[in-house]
């Protein structure tokens, strides 16, 4: 999803434990149908919406246009700020800023907000309001450039969608005990109902004879975003052939999609044995 970049992250890399969650074996079950953001969430927008099309005049687009801008887009946290921003002024025209609600179908339900920048503002125009706190609803920021009789010019369109901040999901191994000759595979389930982001980062910890200590080892990780919606299982091998004889046990954040500061640290714990063990 993202370019990897390679990048060596040592084994001390922070994990936050506050919300740390071990292994789980009871089996959940996704919530029914939720709502996922599609990843071409605002291709056609006009059509879904109802509004007039990107036609170019203003705005850049592969359409042509000469107005640059920026626009809040995608997962955002129920009551955060969203904005539109132009990079210059359009001389002898208003601009026509709103924040409607939309329904799981992209239709307009209700305009929540609308500003217009008069024409006679040397400013480049700007909008930002705050989501309301609703969790799982979906909105759409708006910003049309209005000719001399009113009519739309040129149109920009960009959906907001705020989940619902709950995160259930589990890590689970494919075994409980391994040589260091083994991979470890590891897998993430996510119960939903929101969609779940992470990297390839994890953390080992040992377990020394009363508490979880930081294994000595080294990592090199690509640093890439993964998406996992709910209902889904991702999969990761884990190589630990620097690992000796012992309890561990192997860490993971998780967050919501793009909202960082909703996350969970999973756990999943396992134990090596000396080679000669596991031949018996």
């Amino acid at each position: 999803m993202h370019h990897a970049l390679l990048l060596v992250i040592l084994c001390s890399l922070w994990i936050n434990t506050d919300n740390i969650h071990p292994e789980q074996h009871k089996i959940e079950q996704p919530a029914a149908q939720p709502f996922i953001l599609p990843h071409s969430y605002n291709e056609n927008l006009n059509v879904k919406t109802g509004y007039g099309p990107k036609t170019g005049k203003w705005f850049l687009s592969d359409k042509g246009g000469q107005i640059g801008f920026s626009i809040s887009g995608g997962y955002k946290k129920a009551g955060s700020d969203v904005s539109v921003k132009l990079a210059a002024p359009i001389h002898d025209r208003n601009i026509r800023f709103r924040l409607s609600k939309l329904d799981k179908s992209f239709k307009p339900i209700s305009i929540l907000d609308e500003k217009i920048d008069s024409m006679v503002s040397a400013t480049s125009p700007d909008y930002s309001n705050r989501l309301p706190q609703d969790q799982n609803a979906l909105y759409l920021l708006s910003a049309e450039v209005l000719g001399i009789t009113n009519e739309v010019e040129d149109t920009l369109l960009s959906v907001v969608y705020a989940p619902i901040l709950e995160i259930k999901s589990a890590m689970s191994l494919d075994k409980k005990q391994y040589s260091k000759l083994d991979t470890v595979r590891l897998n993430i389930s996510n119960y939903g109902p929101s969609v779940l982001m992470f990297g390839k980062p994890y953390k080992i910890q040992k377990y020394n004879q009363s508490e979880w200590e930081n294994a000595p080892i080294q990592r090199a990780f690509t640093l890439e975003g993964i998406g996992l919606e709910p209902g889904k299982t991702y999969e990761q091998k884990v190589t630990i052939n620097d690992l000796e004889p012992g309890k561990y046990r192997i860490l993971k954040e998780v967050s919501i999609m793009d909202i960082h500061d909703i996350k969970e640290t999973l756990t999943a714990e396992f134990e090596v044995i000396s080679p000669e063990h596991s031949r018996e």
